[in-house]
């Protein structure tokens, strides 16, 4: 062997030995911080085991999340390498993503307890066929979940809320706003949104539309909130309890929401604060009542009202502190039929239009 393969080798054995080394290093911090903040004589370990979206903590957080919590000796990573898979409490899985068994963990011990995740509707969910007998809990938007997680919710606090100026309402000179990337769902919204257009100006922003808005989602909520009196709320799927984040963002604006999905929206939004699409048997009929509270900057306010008592919150605290609870107790679960779960018979979770979109497809 020649010295320039001998210094090849050696080199190669050095970088080996480097990274090897260091992981080792990354490793044993690791479990010493675990062991340092998580309170508790038996620690339960939560492994984010997919992403979600592009999200390794699911939108979370990771370690010492459950601090707040009354029990939490709980802990959230997305490092596999912090101990052997089978040795996890949970593994949680995006259950709109994770559709291969081919990734699943090699090994499962009795204890774990493995969590479908999903903020996507049924309607745009494939391939829960494969995991008969694979998931232990739920947790998801609907009401019906182990653990709910919602994209938002509306708690009641008394403010110090004042109604906007009327100069101000006065102002905006452009009735209905919609911002929309999705140009054909499986709910029909775009369908709706035409019907509308042949009675009142709906100015479209994004790939649907003509119009363009900044990419900094804040800024585009601003120029709303100055220019439009409406916005459209609509959702891509019918599902039940599916609402997403297009009616939290503007129930924080001086915004009326036009809402349209398969949420019941009376539960989830404050008293009088969206005009809901499924109360109006036609779209005529919808948009005349849109013109109504329009001409009438009273009635147009009352829609505010809700602002002194009520807030809306994004905080998951619940939803961790639930889990954290549940780990700490001994029972067992299992979902037989994820996809029967999820989806319904024959997608009835997802299929009940109202009357509305009934008379327009």
């Amino acid at each position: 062997m020649n010295i320039k393969t001998k210094l090849i080798c050696f080199m190669v054995i050095s970088i080996v030995t480097f990274l090897l080394y260091t992981q080792k290093e990354i490793h044993v911090s690791k479990v010493k911080y675990f062991d340092a903040h998580v309170e508790g004589s038996e620690k339960k370990v939560i492994l984010y085991y997919t992403k979600c979206f592009n999200d390794e903590n699911f939108y979370f957080g990771s370690g010492d999340i459950f601090k707040d919590c009354p029990v939490r000796n709980c802990y959230a990573t997305s490092n596999k390498l912090l101990m052997p898979i089978e040795k996890f409490d949970a593994l949680m899985f995006h259950g709109y993503e994770y559709d291969s068994l081919k990734k699943k963990p090699k090994k499962r011990s009795p204890h774990q307890r493995y969590i479908f995740f999903n903020l996507e509707s049924a309607a745009n969910t494939k391939n829960l066929d494969k995991f008969g007998k694979f998931y232990n809990w739920t947790m998801t938007f609907r009401k019906d979940s182990d653990f709910i997680r919602p994209y938002g919710s509306v708690v009641k606090k008394d403010t110090s809320y004042t109604l906007p100026s009327v100069e101000s309402i006065k102002k905006r000179k452009h009735k209905i706003a919609w911002f929309v990337s999705h140009c054909k769902t499986k709910g029909f919204r775009e369908k709706l949104v035409k019907e509308m257009q042949k009675y009142v100006d709906i100015d479209i922003y994004g790939r649907c539309g003509n119009k363009t808005c900044s990419r900094d989602s804040n800024k585009c909520y601003d120029y709303l909130e100055k220019n439009y009196k409406f916005y459209l709320s609509f959702e891509n799927t019918v599902c039940n309890d599916y609402v997403t984040e297009k009616l939290f963002n503007i129930l924080d604006k001086n915004v009326i929401p036009i809402v349209y999905g398969g949420a019941n929206y009376s539960a989830i939004a404050p008293p009088h604060s969206v005009i809901d699409v499924s109360k109006f048997q036609t779209v005529p009929d919808l948009v005349n009542y849109i013109n109504k509270i329009d001409s009438n900057i009273t009635a147009y306010m009352n829609f505010f009202n809700w602002k002194k008592h009520y807030v809306t919150q994004r905080s998951f605290k619940n939803t961790l502190c639930n889990l954290c609870k549940k780990l700490n107790e001994k029972s067992e679960k299992v979902y037989s039929d994820i996809q029967m779960w999820w989806n319904g018979v024959n997608m009835s979770q997802c299929s009940t239009f109202p009357q509305i979109i009934k008379s327009i497809i």
